[in-house]
């Protein structure tokens, strides 16, 4: 009886020893984060506007010595986003795991709703904000936003407009279009902006939404021509293009562009890179990279990133709705 009696204090000695190590443990962790490499998970292929978005943020973080471990990005394509979203959800507790998102952190759940949304992670910062820009090639009859729908009018579902998958932000963009110009277009989807760029300038489509750097370079070169921007005000970077609101099409399409960790990482590594991202924002270096890549600031952060998601999930389930996408 009284060697039961031993054993059972023993036993419970060992296990309360190893709850207090436990917690040793992860407090000590908790607190030195971070001392190992962390991967950062882009939903595109290398290349792509966001691959070049999660590098850039990489770099900075790193030179201007706000993150002393290295950062590693990898590339997880497929299922406008599903297949990055579901790896990382696997992840949850672990800080060490980051995840860039755009748009389809809610548009992607809404269609698809086994797939992981912003709910099953830890939203640390909206960084930046995407405005979309309607653009045409050179040799293009259409010199404005106004000639492109008053065809469209007469002509409805003969212009043919590119963009980026059914129910990205190209796509929404054009059906917002439709709705406040009262036409219709032939929305050819595409797997990326650089197809879409490529079909633009081989005649394919006659129209395209895409990120105003990615045609940049090609306006600089009067290769083509933009004609419009989705965004509430005029971008700093393009001052000459007007609005769609101004022309008196009230369409404005931004898309977000994010930050997540996995659900459940210990408070004090959220923390850490709530600070890190916020003191990242205030650097020459970011700002020189919003501008230089016609991106406009985000600034949300921690709950205040969290009800702007909740309002957009809000706004895209109506549009998704009239676009057939969802019931």
């Amino acid at each position: 009886m009284k060697q039961r009696h031993l054993v059972g204090i023993m036993l419970g000695l060992l296990f309360g020893g190893l709850i207090f190590v436990s917690m040793m443990s992860l407090e000590v962790w908790a607190q030195s984060y971070p001392n190992k490499p962390i991967e950062y998970i882009c939903h595109s292929n290398a290349g792509g506007s966001s691959d070049g978005f999660v590098r850039n943020i990489a770099l900075i973080l790193q030179t201007e010595k706000i993150i002393p471990v290295s950062i590693v990005v990898v590339n997880k394509p497929g299922g406008s986003g599903a297949l990055a979203f579901g790896y990382a959800a696997q992840k949850a507790g672990n800080p060490y795991y980051w995840l860039n998102v755009t748009g389809n952190i809610v548009t992607t759940p809404l269609e698809k709703p086994k797939v992981p949304g912003y709910k099953d992670f830890t939203p640390l910062s909206l960084l930046a904000v995407d405005d979309n820009a309607i653009a045409v090639s050179a040799e293009s009859p259409f010199k404005s936003i106004k000639d492109l729908i008053e065809t469209a009018q007469k002509k409805p579902k003969e212009i043919r407009f590119g963009g980026t998958s059914i129910g990205s932000q190209d796509h929404i963009t054009m059906y917002e279009m439709q709705r406040a110009g009262k036409c219709e277009f032939n929305f050819i989807s595409f797997t990326g902006e650089n197809e879409t760029l490529a079909a633009l300038l081989g005649g394919h489509v006659d129209v395209g939404c895409f990120n105003p750097r990615t045609v940049k370079g090609q306006v600089e070169a009067k290769k083509m021509r933009i004609l419009g921007v989705s965004s509430a005000k005029r971008m700093a970077a393009l001052p000459d293009i007007p609005t769609l609101v101004e022309m008196g099409y009230q369409v404005v399409t931004p898309m977000g562009r994010g930050i997540m960790a996995p659900k459940g990482i210990p408070n004090d590594a959220k923390n850490y890179l709530l600070s890190a991202f916020k003191k990242m924002t205030q650097t020459q270096a970011w700002k020189k990279y919003l501008s230089d890549n016609v991106l406009g600031e985000g600034g949300l952060f921690g709950d205040d990133y969290v009800k702007y998601l909740n309002s957009e999930t809000e706004k895209m389930r109506v549009l998704m709705k009239a676009l057939g996408l969802i019931k």
